[in-house]
């Protein structure tokens, strides 16, 4: 039962807030849509408030804002997502930065992980920052250069026909 799952959440963080935990919560209520968008939202930014060096909660918050037309604050997460992921000054920065280290790594998995995360985050948010200037029209010279860094992150690994066409159409090689 999904209150019952709710609930539980609810008692775990009042005994204990944390960064994770707001976050999968959020992501919990993203997920149910009986829920209101805007409380996800106040999860994940109450976990951006305790770790805000950590890039997932901003990834979730830009993809719960995007679904409430909120496309401005959207905008605003995917860039800090960007900056978060090219600011980090070495591999370990990096590793805190984009993996969830729920279970024991070793260093070199880690460092692996984090360079896989850290290209899927950087590709998607070039890509959801690309269609977000797309989206305004007036701005395709941003887009245009947001889809030319997702693909030489992520290989278009995440676009869609129509970012084929808009790249065809309005991007010069």
């Amino acid at each position: 039962d999904r209150s019952k799952v709710l609930e539980l959440f609810d008692k775990s963080l009042t005994l204990n807030p944390s960064a994770k935990g707001y976050y999968w919560r959020g992501i919990f209520k993203f997920d149910d849509y009986s829920i209101e968008r805007s409380e996800a939202i106040d999860d994940f930014t109450r976990s951006i408030k305790i770790q805000p060096k950590r890039i997932v909660p901003y990834q979730a918050r830009a993809r719960a804002y995007s679904s409430t037309s909120n496309y401005k604050k959207q905008l605003s997460d995917l860039t800090t997502v960007i900056n978060l992921i090219e600011e980090a000054n070495n591999k370990k920065e990096l590793a805190y930065r984009v993996t969830n280290q729920y279970r024991k790594l070793s260093k070199k998995e880690i460092i692996e992980e984090s360079k896989y995360f850290a290209n899927e985050f950087l590709g998607q948010a070039y890509l959801d920052r690309a269609r977000y200037f797309k989206r305004n029209g007036n701005n395709s010279n941003f887009a245009c250069k947001d889809y030319r860094s997702a693909d030489a992150v992520s290989h278009n690994q995440y676009f869609q026909e129509s970012d084929y066409r808009f790249v065809d159409q309005n991007c010069s090689k």
